[in-house]
């Protein structure tokens, strides 16, 4: 048997789960959410209608759910890339015992589970905790700042859970750049700046444009945020499929929030495929 064969068979089982594991229970959410029940049972169902879709958009809630579960993963997505861009363009530059003591660091926020993380920051972030505190006693702000019940709050939380992963893949897109183009650069008479955006970026385009999308679509998903830390008009779209598959019992409703969370999604990692992308991809 061939080495190619041999790596195929070894791939059964990872194809098995994605499929069993990804592929069939999206399809099984998008056919719940088109699912004409009888009797208000939903596993038996008699035929297809968009009534649940069609309520969630007709309502100016649904749809004030559905733009602000955009614009909140934007946001979360662009601002998470900036705090993360800085650190990964000075990561590069430090000795590897520097690097591996800094990406450790970087990623004790996913050491510990999350909600551990987020009941420390219910009380740094809360109307007497340290933060609002400090900036009071320093005469910066006059109120405390409401970052436990608002989208500031919410925000913030999910660009620190999300930090780690675009920190680190920046990380590698800046390590691949050679560093002898780097050098003639410099040796050129070219400024730290002009280096910066003439060499540095332009080459780390195609890893910030995937660390981007990436940042989009896990922003979209975004509960932990939202939920502890946001009004209920911050709640987005996974909120809402939470809340109505646990708290209100209604599948179909919860699954066609489920399905406009994924068309969202899906046309954030549309952006994957974009033919920048590609033609910036190496090739074998």
């Amino acid at each position: 048997m061939s080495d190619t064969w041999r790596w195929r068979w070894a791939m059964l089982p990872a194809a098995g789960l994605l499929i069993g594991g990804v592929l069939l229970p999206i399809l099984l959410t998008i056919r719940i959410s088109v699912a004409q029940t009888e009797a208000g049972t939903w596993d038996t169902p008699s035929g297809w209608t968009m009534r649940y879709h069609a309520e969630l958009l007709s309502e100016s809630s649904g749809r004030a759910l559905i733009l602000g579960t955009l614009l909140r993963g934007i946001g979360i997505a662009i601002g998470t890339l900036l705090v993360a861009l800085p650190v990964a363009l000075w990561l590069a530059e430090q000795s590897p015992r520097v690097r591996g003591i800094a990406v450790l660091v970087i990623l004790l926020p996913k050491l510990v589970s999350a909600l551990v993380l987020v009941i420390g920051l219910m009380w740094l972030l809360g109307p007497g905790g340290p933060l609002n505190s400090g900036l009071m006693l320093l005469g910066v702000i006059a109120d405390p700042l409401p970052l436990t019940n608002g989208p500031a709050g919410a925000m913030l939380v999910e660009m620190l859970l999300l930090f780690p992963y675009a920190a680190l893949m920046l990380t590698l897109g800046r390590s691949r750049i050679d560093p002898l183009g780097i050098q003639a650069a410099r040796s050129l008479g070219a400024t730290p700046r002009q280096v910066l955006w003439r060499v540095i970026l332009p080459q780390m385009g195609p890893m910030i444009r995937i660390t981007s999308v990436l940042m989009l679509i896990w922003a979209t998903g975004a509960i932990l945020g939202p939920w502890f830390f946001g009004r209920p008009t911050d709640w987005g779209l996974a909120v809402e499929v939470q809340r109505q598959l646990f708290e209100r019992l209604q599948l179909p409703r919860a699954a066609a929030a489920a399905v406009w969370m994924l068309i969202l999604v899906g046309t954030a990692a549309l952006g994957l495929w974009q033919r920048p992308v590609r033609r910036s991809m190496p090739r074998n």
